[in-house]
This record gives structure tokens, C-alpha cells and sequence, in this order.
């Protein structure tokens, strides 16, 4: 989300001078958790500067080590976390992947983060269950832009079905999504026995089931 710019009447005479401004730029917008798109014309000689909210999305098990050395880059930043119910967030991975690893299903290493994060800042970050999102996503969306201090916009909620270039690579991970036009909820129906028919996805749903219940209690109430 873009806000409106700064505008200043600066020009500076070199292109040493552009860059220092630039990097003093960059350092503050880091302290406030913001990044920024320029444009430098020299045929007004203004600089526009345009304060940007980024929204980046990982999952923690891709690169836990690094995310754990870098307190930094954790506190400088809102941390949200966002889980699902392991038996479905297992059957659905092993329906693409069957070959996957335990650490994939991701709880223990989000647990993991969770605790850092809150050890770093001292407060508890905020945490949506999938649950909560797929059956009221504009009471979840709303509450989260709330907590964050940004503005609901109810129409983000609605999309036209496309396969956007960057999922080309992994569409096969994507195609509930790509046919999709809005949140919706799962079948209410939910199916275990396959979890249970199968020693190794119970070993994973077992080691991971308490990770997502101790983070579950803190849904959606970030504490100061």
C-alpha cells in the first residue's frame, strides 16, 4: 500500500550527493518498518519519495537458522503467524507431495519463531487460525489491518481467477487458489481416517499437534 508522497524541493548537485540522501532514507524507513519507491526528475528538480507497507510471507521451516540469527531483521518488523490445523494442513501436503518431509508441515519451526519473537519484543505476536480466516475472512482481515494500523479495504477480499507469473513455477501447489475468487471455507466434512490409516503421518500429526495448540491459544490476541 502506497501512501501519499513527500515532496521536497531538493536537487542535489552530484550523483554521490543522491545516493547519500538515499541511504539516510533507508536507514530511517528501516527503524519504522518501511521501504520506499524514488523517482528523481531532474527536469522539475523534485525528489518524490513514496513510503511503502510491505507485506512478505515465508514459511519458517524454509529458513529457520537464519530467521533465528537475525533478531534484527525480526524486530524490526509486524510478525503475524498464521496456522491450520495439522491433520488437514498433513493430508493436503501429502495429496501433492507425499514424499515430505516432517519438518514440512512447518508447526514445530513456526513454534519456534513465535518464541523468539515474543522473547525479542516482549509482547505476543498475532496469530490467525486458517479456521477463523476461510470462514470469516472479512472479520479476520479487518481485525488484522486493526492491529496493524492500516485501512480494511473491503474489496480486496474479491479477486478475478488468474495464475499470477510468480506461482508458474510451483502451479501445481496453487490450484484451488488460481480457480479462485474469494476466501471460502473447507467441507465441514473433514475426513481423518486416512491420517490415522497411514504410521507416518500420525507420527507427524502427534509431533505437531502441540505446537499448534500452544500457539492456538493466542489467536488473534496480540498482547502489549
Amino acid at each position: 500500500m502506497i501512501s501519499q508522497p513527500i515532496r521536497r524541493n531538493f536537487f542535489p548537485k552530484t550523483q554521490s550527493q543522491v545516493f547519500d540522501f538515499i541511504g539516510v532514507v533507508i536507514a530511517v524507513l528501516r527503524r519504522f518498518h518501511s521501504t520506499f519507491i524514488y523517482t528523481y526528475t531532474t527536469d522539475s528538480k523534485e525528489l518524490f519519495i513514496f513510503f511503502v507497507s510491505v507485506l512478505h510471507k515465508d514459511m519458517c521451516y524454509h529458513c529457520l537458522a537464519p530467521l533465528k540469527a537475525d533478531a534484527e531483521f525480526l524486530m524490526e518488523q509486524q510478525n503475524v503467524f498464521i496456522i491450520r490445523d495439522p491433520a488437514r494442513a498433513i493430508l493436503s501436503h501429502h495429496a501433492i507431495f507425499p514424499q515430505m518431509p516432517v519438518q514440512a508441515i512447518g508447526h514445530q519451526a513456526l513454534y519456534e519463531i513465535f518464541c523468539e519473537v515474543r522473547r525479542l519484543t516482549g509482547k505476543t505476536p498475532w496469530v490467525i487460525n486458517a479456521e477463523d480466516l476461510a470462514s470469516r475472512p472479512e472479520h479476520t482481515v479487518r481485525r488484522l489491518c486493526d492491529h496493524l494500523q492500516l485501512d480494511f479495504m473491503p474489496d480486496a477480499l474479491n479477486w478475478n481467477a488468474t495464475c499470477p507469473e510468480q506461482w508458474k513455477t510451483w502451479r501445481g501447489w496453487h490450484k484451488d487458489a488460481e480457480n479462485s475468487t474469494s476466501i471460502t471455507a473447507g467441507s465441514a466434512d473433514f475426513d481423518e481416517r486416512p491420517l490415522h490409516a497411514d504410521s507416518r503421518l500420525l507420527t507427524y500429526y502427534q509431533l505437531h499437534r502441540p505446537f499448534y495448540e500452544r500457539m492456538n491459544q493466542f489467536t488473534e490476541q496480540g498482547q502489549p
